[in-house]
């Protein structure tokens, strides 16, 4: 049994000329371009999941994109009405299209307090080793050479 028909979208011819430059212009971002194209396909009519088929992204991920737009497109169309030059219109646009930081747990350590802990182990055991073997290190936790851990591989 099919869902409820989902709300359409409809844009301006200028709407969808910015879109179609974002959703073809190679410097744009893959996520940011496959939104553009769910936006262009709905307003052509199909629904979430036929959107979602053609882009080749999850249904749920159509809708969320499409309810996104939704609640822009008030926004859009007073700006764009009061002038706004395309340039401005596109970066609005892609501000839409850009993720909301996601939830989660804060950092409990900062990058210094982890170099200051595995220096810590590295003081004073045997001959510098201090049990994990020649592991890589991220480069702003380099500890001295004659740690294990601030050694690279060759």
């Amino acid at each position: 049994m099919p869902g409820p028909k989902p709300t359409p979208i409809t844009l301006s011819e200028r709407q969808q000329t910015l879109l179609e430059q974002i959703a073809r212009r190679h410097k744009t971002p893959q996520q940011q371009a496959k939104r553009a194209q769910l936006i262009l396909n709905m307003a052509q009519g199909h629904n979430n999941q036929q959107a979602a088929d053609i882009v080749g992204v999850h249904r749920e991920t159509a809708q969320q994109w499409r309810n996104r737009w939704l609640e822009a497109i008030d926004t859009l169309t007073a700006v764009e009405l009061g002038g706004m030059d395309d340039k401005e219109l596109q970066t609005l646009i892609v501000e839409i299209f850009t993720d909301v930081p996601r939830a989660g747990a804060p950092v409990t350590f900062t990058a210094e307090q982890v170099a200051q802990l595995l220096a810590l182990a590295c003081e004073g055991s045997a001959s510098n080793n201090c049990g994990v073997g020649d592991e890589i290190v991220p480069s702003p936790l380099i500890l001295s050479q004659s740690c294990p851990l601030g050694r690279r591989r060759s």
